[in-house]
């Protein structure tokens, strides 16, 4: 097999199979204090997928900009677990993600499948659908 051969095989954003084998195993899980609390999750490589679990009784949001950098809450850019127990599975490719919560405090679980790619390979989450 050529050099130039090997240039497929390696992990990267366009590469099909980075993202048809299982992901690396990733877990966290924070505390929101509640008011607008919001805790920002970087991962160490590229997610394929990310799942998100409630473990409190106030309301979780998730999304891919900070609340200050824009429209998020205003513009409905963001995923909404209602209370404890509720969880939501996205097949997605991201380098970070935000936690928040509006109201009471409540505290959430987040498991993430990592694929092998650098995050510098991937954009920032900003314009239509995340802050626009």
């Amino acid at each position: 097999m050529g050099a130039e051969n090997k240039i497929f095989s390696r992990a990267g954003i366009g590469n099909v199979g980075s993202y048809q084998v299982a992901g690396y195993p990733w877990v966290t899980g924070s505390v929101l204090t509640g008011g607008g609390d919001e805790v920002h999750v970087t991962f160490p490589l590229v997610t394929k997928s990310l799942k998100v679990t409630a473990r409190g009784a106030g309301e979780v949001n998730i999304h891919w900009a900070p609340l200050a950098g824009g429209n998020v809450i205003a513009g409905n850019h963001f995923l909404m677990l209602t209370g404890s127990g509720d969880t939501v599975d996205i097949p997605c490719k991201c380098r970070d993600v935000y936690v928040s919560s509006p109201g009471a405090a409540t505290e959430f679980d987040l498991f993430a499948e990592l694929t092998g790619i650098p995050t510098d390979q991937m954009i920032f989450m900003t314009g239509s659908g995340h802050t626009d």
